[in-house]
């Protein structure tokens, strides 16, 4: 018996194009949710144009943070909280309560968003479509095919996702004379008084906290595809699924815009038009997303415990 319990003992297998995309896109549907729609549409009616250098550099900072992560899960063979708990004793238990608490909160809310998204576009009652999302994520994880169905299905709503907002921005009209100006306007990037260090954070915290950097690293331990020899694979899913939530976020920055400038007039408070309430598409990947996370819901639990013991 091995003495090391919590490393994976899996063979290293060829990648399969289908578990990458599915990976990747796990991760970028997690980033894409309530919290990131209303991030992403406060801030562009604060800031307007000039936020758009700020979501570059999110964008930037973003992909180096989970390039990291996902590189030491990989060589290493070993989920987020055992590295924690190598570098530190105890610890992978903190990461893992926290992340426990937040995925708890943020699913609750996932629940509720799921309920207005139906309310919203087919008028369901919300206690309905409240019962419908729990069921959703239920009918999932029950399945003896969960994991390859939570690749097709991430894949698929990342596609929605990806769509609709194109959609939206495109309709919108934003003035991207303004946008490229934006870009340029360092200027009120470092004026202290526009506090654009929160709306930095704040960002990069929606794009790749909590469970979101975990998720898909710990997707790719599951399918075997971890060690030195498939870090290439394992940081072009990176890119992707950085790459595709990155677009989102540029997107719904260019559909706010558009939306709250009317001619020459500013109105900031359209926004709110863009995301209230969120598209169930958001919401739905946050139950499969929680799966591959440190212990974020009593699933991870119940496939993992066992396997530690025996």
């Amino acid at each position: 018996m091995s003495k090391e319990p919590n490393i994976l003992n899996q063979s290293s297998a060829k990648p399969s194009r289908s578990v990458l995309f599915g990976a990747a896109f796990l991760m970028a549907t997690s980033a894409i949710g309530p919290g990131f729609l209303t991030q992403t549409s406060t801030f562009t009616a604060q800031h307007g144009a000039a936020l758009a250098l700020v979501i570059v550099l999110a964008i930037v900072m973003d992909i180096t943070a989970q390039m990291n992560i996902w590189s030491v899960v990989s060589v290493s063979q070993m989920r987020a909280q055992d590295v924690a708990n190598k570098l530190l004793p105890g610890l992978g238990v903190v990461i893992a309560i926290l992340v426990a608490i937040g995925g708890l909160a943020f699913n609750v809310g996932n629940v509720g968003g799921v309920a207005l998204g139906f309310n919203a576009m087919i008028g369901l009652d919300q206690k309905v479509g409240a019962v419908v999302a729990g069921c959703l994520g239920i009918i999932i994880f029950i399945n003896k095919n969960a994991k390859t169905i939570m690749d097709k299905v991430a894949t698929i709503l990342a596609a929605v996702i990806l769509v609709t907002v194109l959609v939206v921005a495109i309709i919108s009209q934003p003035p991207m004379d303004q946008v490229a100006h934006g870009l340029t306007r360092v200027d009120y990037l470092f004026n202290p008084d526009n506090k654009m260090f929160t709306a930095l954070t704040t960002l990069l915290g929606g794009s790749c906290g909590g469970y979101i950097a975990f998720s898909g690293a710990h997707r790719l331990l599951d399918a075997g595809i971890s060690g030195p020899e498939n870090v290439g694979h394992v940081r072009k899913s990176v890119i992707q699924g950085c790459g595709t939530s990155g677009i989102v976020r540029i997107l719904l920055f260019l559909a706010v815009l558009g939306t709250c400038m009317e001619g020459s007039q500013w109105l900031g408070g359209n926004a709110k038009n863009i995301y209230y309430p969120p598209p169930p598409a958001t919401l739905v990947t946050a139950y499969l997303v929680c799966a591959y996370s440190p212990p974020a819901c009593p699933l991870w639990w119940a496939r993992h415990i066992p396997q530690s013991r025996s």
